[in-house]
């Protein structure tokens, strides 16, 4: 009988064996299988399966190799995939059955483990840029916002100032309308006394009663007398006094337009709204008073300080239309201009250098003008034909005679280094950062920014918000506090 149960448990335990290796055998196929098709997290998940089963000692040499190749490719491919999710569960399971796997496995996770830390590292340091570009952005808005609050509280204090004194002129015409009605009543008045004495004179016949005529009417002959001469003086007080009203409108209206320089603090008046709207903040800082005034009182001409800085500014005008012409550039002249000035305007230049900014945007490539006309007939230059289109700023500084003494230095720096950049590979000099001066920097991002928008035969239309960040992306040729004065004007 003890023989019996010995050979049955003897059976039990073969055939244990044996479905255990078949088991084995399965799962050990289906592990190769996943790995020749490259999905190395199954493969693994099946051949942690014979881990179970064999102790490190019993693990098969067929298993021991493919699971160094399963774990060795698994762990590259995290690396390469950067998905380190279940790079602590493979270090714990490596760790454990260090025995079986070889070195190459344990270096290859030690690097990708390092790999990981870089990663948190670099991720972490990205945070905080971020977090303080946005901290910055926060402050630059807080600075506009209290910027704008500013300026719409000077604006309300004008456009209170400017109600006062159109009520006040207003109340003027009534008070005038008044006046000139009872001057006509009194005009009349006297006019009807005066016939009256004048008929009873002729009526009078009698010589001997001249003199009782005489020392009867003369008391209303002085009276009336009296009245003219009143009549005619408070009529001169009243013109005197309206042409003064009429110099302090002038002048308040050209106080507003120096105000008003851009489109979103223009004053809205209902009456006027045509001549208030449609100001143009890029008129030479002639004064519009003193030359209203002048016009009424029959002067000839302005002080000469005036008469200088206009005729400089039409000769930059002219000069600019000129380059314009010979470039096939319409109003590029003018435009970068006119953007040159907003952006001085912008960062706080006053209106007489802003006005002198736009100026030298006007005739910045003057230098043209001294080129042979065919150079920009010609569709590709050569080398040395590109060199003289280069010397247009050296040639610029000869044709600026007509600039005043004091002014000279601004225009030199504008006309002969526009084509400098930050970096220093621009041309002639090769300067570069802050010895480069501002008008050359603004210059440089404004031609820049009116090219790329510009309509080219050999690409599409750039909009203005593609050119803007074109120029972002280059900051180490221009400088980034102008292409965001750019970018908040645009």
């Amino acid at each position: 009988m003890k023989k019996v149960f010995v050979f049955i448990l003897l059976l039990i335990l073969t055939g244990a064996l044996f479905a255990s290796d078949d088991v084995a055998r399965q799962f050990l196929d289906k592990a190769n299988k996943y790995y020749l098709v490259k999905e190395y997290d199954k493969a693994a998940i099946h051949i942690n399966f014979l881990f179970k089963l064999y102790s490190d000692d019993q693990m098969p040499e067929e298993a021991i190799s493919l699971a160094n190749l399963i774990y060795f490719d698994y762990i590259k491919s995290i690396s390469a995939a950067k998905n380190y999710t279940k790079l602590d569960e493979i270090e714990i399971f490596i760790m454990t059955h260090s025995v079986i796997f070889e070195e190459k496995i344990k270096t290859i996770l030690k690097q990708t483990r390092k790999h990981l830390e870089d990663e948190k590292i670099k991720v972490q340091k990205e945070q905080e840029r971020i977090e303080k570009l946005a901290e910055e952005a926060k402050i630059l808005v807080q600075k506009e916002q209290e910027r704008k609050d500013k300026k719409e509280e000077e604006l309300k204090k004008m456009q209170a100032e400017y109600d006062l004194r159109k009520q006040e002129k207003e109340e003027f015409i009534k008070m005038q309308e008044k006046l000139l009605i009872e001057s006509r009543r009194q005009e009349e008045a006297s006019r009807s006394e005066m016939n009256q004495l004048i008929n009873r004179i002729i009526e009078s016949q009698k010589p001997s009663q001249d003199k009782d005529f005489l020392s009867q009417y003369l008391p209303v002959i002085i009276i009336s007398i009296i009245s003219f001469i009143f009549l005619t003086s408070f009529v001169f007080i009243l013109f005197i006094f309206m042409r003064h009203m009429k110099k302090e409108q002038i002048t308040l209206d050209y106080t507003l337009r120096n105000l008003i320089q851009l489109p979103e603090y223009q004053l809205i008046d209902n009456e006027n709204k045509k001549k208030l709207t449609h100001l143009t903040p890029l008129q030479p800082p002639v004064s519009t008073a003193q030359e209203s005034l002048s016009k009424d009182e029959n002067h000839s001409s302005l002080p000469s300080a005036q008469n200088q800085f206009e005729r400089m500014f039409d000769l930059c005008r002219n000069y600019g239309e000129q380059i314009d012409k010979l470039t096939h550039r319409k109003n590029t002249s003018r435009n970068v201009g006119e953007l040159v000035y907003k952006i001085s305007k912008f960062m706080n230049y006053d209106e007489h250098e802003a006005m002198l900014h736009y100026m030298v945007g006007l005739v910045h490539d003057i230098g043209f003008l001294n080129l042979d006309s065919n150079l920009f007939q010609l569709k590709t230059l050569t080398e040395d034909q590109f060199k003289l289109v280069q010397s247009h700023v050296s040639e610029g500084l000869k044709m600026i005679g007509f600039i005043p003494e004091e002014n000279k230095s601004l225009f030199i720096d504008g006309i002969s280094k526009h084509h400098e950049n930050l970096d220093g590979s621009g041309y002639p000099e090769k300067i570069s950062g802050d010895q480069i001066p501002y008008i050359a920097k603004v210059i440089r991002v404004v031609e820049s920014y009116i090219a790329l928008i510009s309509m080219r035969a050999y690409r599409n239309v750039i909009t203005r918000e593609e050119a803007v960040d074109i120029l972002r992306k280059e900051l180490d040729k221009y400088d980034v506090q102008i292409v965001n004065a750019l970018d908040n004007i645009i």
